[in-house]
C-alpha cells in the first residue's frame, strides 16, 4: 500500500477547567483558553486525503489514570507546566511568543521541529473567522530530498480549527497533501453547526473519511 505523508487529523485535549483555590501555572493558563476542552466537547472537519474527501467528528471520551483526556480516534493529551503536549511530543509550548522553537525526538534518527509562528491573529476555517489564534508548523526532514510539513491552527475558546499538510521537494517546492477544516463543533453546551453550503460540500465525498491510509496519531 503506498503510504501518504500526513499527522495526525484528530486532536483533543484537556478541560481549561480549575477547582477554586488551585494555582494554575502561567504556562497552563496562557495554553489553555486555545484548548477549551473537556470530555463530551467534539469537533465536526471536514477532511481531504489525496484522492477523497469526506467529514470526520471527533469526541473526547475521558480522562486516564494518567492525566491525559483521551478522543474515539485514539488521541491522548493534556496540559503540563510546559504546555500542551500528546503522549510524545508538545504540541504548543509556552510561553507563547512568535519565532519560538522546540524539538521532538521520534527516534533516534527523527528530530521533528515546531515553530510558534503566530500569535493572537485572526484566522479563517469553513466554520467562520477567529479573532484569537495560534498558528503552529511542524517540519521533519524525510530524506535528502522531502521535508514534511504540518500547518495547525488554533482558536481561542475553540481548539484546533485547521491542519494541512504538505510535502516540500527540493527543486520543485511545496506540494499540498492533506487538510482537516472546522465545519462544526459543541463546546460547553453552544452547538455551532455547519453552514449549509459546507455540510452539502463535506458529503460530496466520503460519507465518513476512514480509510486504511488515514492517520491514527501524531507520528509518522
Amino acid at each position: 500500500m503506498q503510504r501518504t505523508f500526513c499527522v495526525t487529523l484528530f486532536v483533543s485535549g484537556v478541560s481549561g477547567c480549575v477547582t477554586s483555590g488551585q494555582v494554575v501555572p502561567q504556562s497552563v493558563a496562557q495554553v489553555a483558553p486555545y484548548m477549551p476542552l473537556a470530555r463530551g466537547h467534539q469537533w465536526t472537519y471536514a477532511v481531504r486525503f489525496p484522492g477523497q474527501t469526506g467529514r470526520r467528528t471527533v469526541r473526547i471520551l475521558y480522562q486516564d489514570r494518567d492525566g491525559f483526556f483521551v478522543d474515539d480516534s485514539g488521541g491522548a493529551f493534556k496540559f503540563t507546566e510546559g504546555g500542551l503536549r500528546d503522549r510524545h511530543r508538545y504540541l504548543i509550548r509556552a510561553p507563547l511568543s512568535v519565532g519560538r522553537y522546540w524539538n521532538a525526538m521520534i527516534s533516534p534518527q527523527v528530530v521533528e521541529t515546531y515553530e510558534l509562528v503566530s500569535v493572537g491573529e485572526p484566522c479563517e476555517c469553513l466554520v467562520g473567522r477567529f479573532e484569537d489564534c495560534l498558528q503552529v508548523v511542524s517540519r521533519i526532514r524525510k530524506d535528502d530530498r522531502v521535508t514534511l510539513q504540518g500547518q495547525f491552527t488554533w482558536a481561542r475558546g475553540v481548539g484546533l480549527v485547521k491542519i494541512t499538510t504538505s510535502a516540500i521537494l527540493d527543486g520543485q517546492g511545496e506540494v499540498p497533501q492533506t487538510e482537516q477544516n472546522l465545519i462544526g463543533y459543541r463546546i460547553n453546551g453552544t452547538e455551532v453547526p455547519a453552514p449549509a453550503r459546507v455540510e452539502l460540500e463535506a458529503r460530496e465525498g466520503l460519507d465518513d473519511a476512514s480509510t486504511d491510509e488515514e492517520p491514527k496519531t501524531w507520528g509518522r
